[in-house]
């Protein structure tokens, strides 16, 4: 919910009213009086707007204060056995993020077995307000694939002082350290090649980027105005979708994911008010047939 500050939006407020009577869309004395007024209702809402922004940053610090010793339990739960060195519940998180759509259009066969390893997944607020910089952990136990812990993703906002929207500017990431062969973000590919000088057939071995989940921990930053010019438009488009790609996923995974997971996991969540408004028509519709049914078989 972006809210420009007072003082901002009172000086767009001027500018707008004197473009209007530049334009000569005022017209008269009364039409800018009416126009007046109207713009002191809107920063009356406004300010109510800003107030109500301030209540909310401080109603999620206390709900995120009251679920966190619920997620530290979570965790406790799924922990890996130190007898047996795996959950009792397998393939949680693997599963809660798989019964989500867009994470399932993420994830990729060659994932799920990399996955398979986290044990817990956490979201933190980094500056007070839940709506700017937030960074999402991974934890993860020890695995064939890569040697981290830990892969964390960091979501860094600046506010735009015209229009007080929060900017995505950084998107800091984890390297991801992978053991010989187990990189699972490419795709190894050996071919036969004859050597231009010896003419010779060897074997070349060429390693080929393929979609993964994993490629979300990559470390991206925005362009500076600058460097946007001299970039080609194609370039400043794939950028910005990687941007909002990543940024959507780490949004669900704050909001939906992290707080819901055991309602992923059991598939009992739903991606949007629609899905759930559908799901619910859907089970009335059910047992309108089942009471049909019910009825003729009495007769």
């Amino acid at each position: 919910m972006p809210v420009v500050q007072p003082k901002k939006k009172l000086e767009q407020i001027e500018r707008a009213k004197s473009t209007l009577s530049s334009s000569g869309l005022i017209d008269s004395e009364a039409t800018k009086g009416a126009i007046d007024q109207l713009c002191e209702l809107h920063m009356e809402q406004h300010k109510l707007r800003v107030e109500c922004r301030r209540e909310y940053a401080v109603l999620i610090q206390k709900y995120l204060k009251a679920s966190k010793p619920l997620y530290e339990k979570r965790a406790e739960i799924l922990k890996p056995r130190s007898d047996t060195q795996k959950s009792l519940v397998t393939d949680f998180w693997l599963q809660a993020l798989k019964h989500h759509a867009t994470f399932s259009a993420s994830i990729e066969v060659w994932d799920e077995p990399v996955l398979k390893h986290i044990t817990d997944i956490q979201a933190d607020c980094l500056d007070g307000d839940w709506q700017k910089s937030f960074r999402i952990t991974f934890h993860f136990e020890p695995n064939a694939f890569f040697t981290n812990s830990v892969l964390t993703k960091q979501f860094v906002m600046d506010e735009d002082e015209e229009t007080g929207e929060n900017l995505l500017v950084q998107a800091i990431g984890t390297k991801i350290d992978w053991k010989p062969g187990k990189d699972v973000t490419v795709k190894i590919i050996s071919k036969r090649q004859r050597h231009k000088l010896s003419k010779e057939m060897r074997t070349v071995t060429v390693k080929k980027a393929r979609p993964s989940f994993f490629n979300f921990f990559r470390t991206r930053v925005f362009p500076t105005e600058q460097e946007l010019q001299v970039m080609r438009e194609s370039e400043v488009q794939r950028l910005e979708n990687y941007f909002s790609v990543e940024y959507e996923l780490g949004q669900i995974l704050r909001d939906r994911i992290v707080p819901l997971a055991t309602g992923w996991y059991l598939d009992i969540e739903y991606d949007s008010e629609e899905d759930l408004e559908g799901s619910m028509a859907c089970e009335a519709s059910d047992d309108e047939d089942e009471e049909d049914e019910e009825i003729t078989q009495d007769d």
